[in-house]
């Protein structure tokens, strides 16, 4: 073996013994920085399955793959200039570690390739600040890293490898390849299954399906390159055929009706449908005091009135999508994809959409969406189209100078301006963002600052933007009052999401349950449930509320049964992605 070594170093034309230690280590800080990244983001956001041994030698194998394939493409650019190659590959490298690692203090992910897709969202000026107040003392890491790799970097003498000498690297790859196909043969070795090799090839190296269920693994185990190759292959080709078993799989679990729709019920008699998606809500807010102050006063009356359904044990099942997900659980009934940003997909596919449904119930109903963004954030003008809105209210719509994002109180101005000129029965979903993070300062709107020693200071802002938000709420629901909306609408107040409890400096200190209030909905609460339930319930117990019986429910419970059943498992997901990958509706 050690032969072998010299003979393949003395093949690469690096005069001089000090020469090829310094591009030897040049080159094991370019895979440092690729290490250093799986093991931030594995340590902080848990990978889905247990981690064996043989498995970090996939992972150590999946980064020489990376750094390699790198190097070769950067030799061929440079034309085979080893010293300007590897700089190249040690700033790509360490651009792509410090990127995913403050992606994932935010996301709780990788960058995926349809994060990549989405990058004006991301280079958004909001979301931006919301990434860069994830930035920590310890990534300065990378500074001392980089200026390590400068010092060796100046020392090093210049190489210009021969044509043969360049596909010498492409052992490397070739070798984390018999790798990868030896662990598997130690994992096959403990299945009896006639296609255990090859079923597990495809599983942890190949599979699109493992890729979307389990994302941290996946990355962890077959590196950034062959995932995003992956996921790019998946974006350019046609959506896969759903086979006729997953078909029949999917129509048995969607026409089951047995926990999903309430024949004793009683239909909510009201004209309009109202649904408040509050951003970033913790139930932990109700009825708490910061100074004497309550937090949200108004929704806490909410809570306390007998004739509104609360839940406050509702758990998020959003992904990477963040509140694009929250959104599309609530309209369509379905779990987002794990590791690809749902709305990249759902917008180009037909889908189950609750404005659809409500406009069929409700005829001559016109249904609209009020954002406090551009149309274009998160394919929001896309998404309502598939979701059955007939009109998208956005930043510009309040006012066409307007260069940000609404704050709660324009936000329910212009909710409010569009509800008087409504003469008809009408479906509308009202989106906030005044709770969104970053949470290091008090937002600018806010008229009452909330403030106590014995927490940390951003659960404080977290809390005064909750309060700000409360507000306006309360302003929303009197003047629907006055108008004689209010009693006529069946309002669905509720989370997109739940805050980050490290974002508020109080991980794994906090519930991160999000809350559920349902006016008007005639529900009985001897007959409810009410303890711990998912977003996915939402939007079938929207139509239970209404009595509105269709083939496709969603894949929810109701939360109008008291014997309810969680709805959230592996089954769930696993028809979600079949459903949304494989056109289930076309």
């Amino acid at each position: 073996m050690k032969g072998m070594i010299k003979k393949f170093i003395n093949g690469l034309d690096i005069k001089g013994h000090k020469n090829v230690v310094l591009y030897v280590v040049l080159y094991l800080l370019c895979a440092g920085n690729m290490l250093f990244m799986h093991y931030m983001i594995s340590g902080t956001t848990q990978t889905e399955d247990y981690l064996y041994c043989y498995e970090y030698i996939d992972n150590i194998a999946g980064v020489v793959f990376d750094v390699t394939i790198l190097l070769i493409i950067f030799l061929l650019v440079t034309r085979r200039r080893l010293k300007c190659s590897l700089l190249m590959t040690f700033i790509v490298t360490l651009l792509w570690s410090f990127s995913n690692i403050l992606y994932s203090r935010f996301f709780g992910q990788y960058i995926s390739w349809s994060a990549l897709m989405q990058t004006s969202n991301l280079a958004n000026g909001f979301m931006l600040s919301c990434l860069s107040d994830g930035v920590a003392c310890g990534d300065l890491l990378f500074v001392l890293w980089g200026a390590f790799f400068v010092y060796l970097y100046r020392s090093v003498r210049p190489v210009r490898l021969t044509s043969s000498s360049l596909l010498k690297f492409l052992l490397l790859p070739l070798g984390t390849l018999c790798c990868n196909v030896l662990t598997v043969l130690i994992i096959a070795s403990q299945n009896e299954a006639n296609d255990s090799f090859w079923w597990n090839m495809d599983r942890r190296f190949y599979s699109s399906l493992q890729s979307t269920l389990s994302p941290q693994y996946t990355n962890f185990v077959s590196g950034s390159l062959r995932v995003l190759t992956m996921s790019a292959w998946e974006d350019m080709t046609v959506s896969r055929n759903l086979s006729a078993e997953e078909r029949a799989q999917i129509d048995k679990e969607a026409r089951n009706h047995d926990l999903r729709r309430t024949s004793e019920h009683q239909r909510a008699e009201v004209d309009n449908v109202i649904f408040i998606i509050v951003e970033s809500y913790l139930s932990l807010t109700s009825d708490m005091k910061v100074g004497g102050v309550e937090v949200t006063p108004c929704l806490n009356a909410l809570k306390r009135d007998s004739s509104v359904y609360y839940n406050g044990r509702m758990r998020s099942n959003i992904s990477i999508g963040e509140s694009s997900d929250g959104q599309f659980i609530y309209m369509t009934g379905l779990l987002p994809l794990r590791s690809t940003i749902t709305v990249n997909k759902a917008k180009s596919i037909k889908l189950p959409g609750l404005a659809t449904h409500l406009k069929k119930t409700f005829r001559g109903m016109k249904a609209r969406m009020i954002i406090p963004t551009l149309p274009s954030f998160w394919s929001q003008m896309d998404m309502c189209r598939q979701y059955g809105f007939d009109d998208l209210f956005s930043e510009t719509d309040y006012s066409p100078e307007a260069c940000s994002c609404l704050n709660d109180e324009q936000i329910f101005d212009l909710a409010m301006r569009e509800d008087s000129l409504n003469t008809g029965s009408f479906f509308s979903t009202i989106l906030t963002m005044s709770m969104h993070s970053p949470y290091s300062y008090p937002i600018e709107s806010a008229d009452t600052l909330l403030r106590d020693g014995s927490l940390p200071e951003k659960l404080c802002n977290y809390l005064t933007a909750a309060h700000y938000t409360d507000k306006h709420i309360g302003r929303y629901l009197q003047w629907l009052k006055e108008k004689g909306l209010y009693e006529k609408s069946l309002i669905i107040i509720t989370a997109d999401h739940h805050a980050h409890a490290r974002m508020l400096d109080m991980d794994g200190k906090l519930s991160e349950d999000i809350p559920l209030y349902i006016i008007n909905g005639n529900i009985k609460p001897d007959e409810a449930f009410y303890g711990p339930c998912n977003q996915l319930d939402v939007y079938t117990t929207i139509l239970d509320v209404l009595s509105i019986d269709d083939d496709w429910l969603g894949l929810g419970h109701s939360l109008l049964h008291k014997d309810y059943v969680p709805s959230v498992n592996e089954k769930t997901n696993r028809f979600s992605e079949a459903i949304i990958c494989g056109g289930y509706f076309n």
